[in-house]
């Protein structure tokens, strides 16, 4: 599961104005809240699909359908069905599904959220939008990848003859990641962890320091996204143990775009959103 951090946008300092913006977003599968923003939805073709993948695994569709979708409500054909929070409609002899539903919020981004949270030390709770200097966070990360480019480009330049990048589409990943780890350069890394972080450590870091700060930089800002009254603005989809997908390589003149449109006198909350 996910911490990441949003900008909520409002027009006042009211935590109620701020609970609206945030409403339409919420996953009803972990917030149990019915509301204009929960809908049905059709997940027919994908349980299909699935289901012709591990059709062999199951005796009939029903016990499939119980245990990969967790459906308790399940009806034949000939049978009158009900709408539940998750149901399904069979062949009277359970060999196919005809039809499978949800209920859930399409948009959904978040399953809890709090002011602050994980992010209250880094930023305050909440701001003008006119306090905050872009600019000159701007300047102070950059200062800080370079000074991260200053600690391993040496270690790049020094290895650079045994160095072996991870591939993530190895044939045989268990060989694949003890070479990249039984590596000088990342051993060295290893050995030395009160001087080096694995978590700082990017491979990005072997290129020239304008390429790297432009790489970078270009996918950088102050938090995840922001949110607005008219809609969630992010840099990539937020998956599960903060493994980001479909990341936006722009992202940062998108932000800067954002950030120009909102008055100097709106409000900012730091939201602290889990997923």
């Amino acid at each position: 599961m996910s911490h990441f951090c949003m900008w909520a946008v409002t027009k006042t300092d009211s935590q109620e104005e701020l609970e609206k913006i945030m409403q339409p977003y919420h996953e009803y599968e972990c917030t149990g809240i019915v509301d204009e923003y929960v809908v049905q939805v059709d997940r027919t073709e994908d349980a299909i699909e699935y289901y012709e993948r591990l059709k062999d695994e199951y005796e009939n569709v029903r016990e499939f359908l119980e245990d990969w979708y967790g459906v308790e409500h399940i009806f034949k054909e000939s049978e009158q069905a009900f709408k539940s929070s998750r149901y399904a409609i069979v062949s009277d002899d359970e060999t196919k599904i005809i039809k499978y539903y949800v209920y859930t919020n399409p948009n959904a981004k978040w399953d809890w959220w709090q002011i602050g949270g994980r992010w209250t030390n880094q930023y305050s709770d909440m701001i003008k939008k006119s306090e905050f200097d872009y600019n000159a966070w701007f300047e102070k990360e950059k200062q800080h990848y370079t000074d991260l480019w200053n600690l391993y480009h040496p270690l790049f330049e020094k290895h650079k003859d045994t160095l072996f990048e991870w591939n993530s589409n190895a044939e045989n990943t268990k060989e694949m990641r003890e070479a990249y780890h039984d590596q000088p350069l990342m051993k060295e890394i290893h050995n030395n962890m009160d001087k080096y972080d694995v978590w700082d450590f990017n491979w990005k870091m072997k290129l020239p320091l304008d390429e790297y700060l432009d790489a970078i930089l270009k996918t950088a800002s102050p938090c995840f996204g922001i949110v607005k009254e008219d809609g969630w603005y992010e840099k990539g989809k937020m998956g599960w143990w903060a493994c980001v997908t479909n990341e936006n390589s722009d992202w940062n003149s998108d932000f800067k775009k954002l950030w120009a449109t909102i008055p100097d006198d709106y409000y900012i909350w730091n939201v602290d959103c889990h997923i």
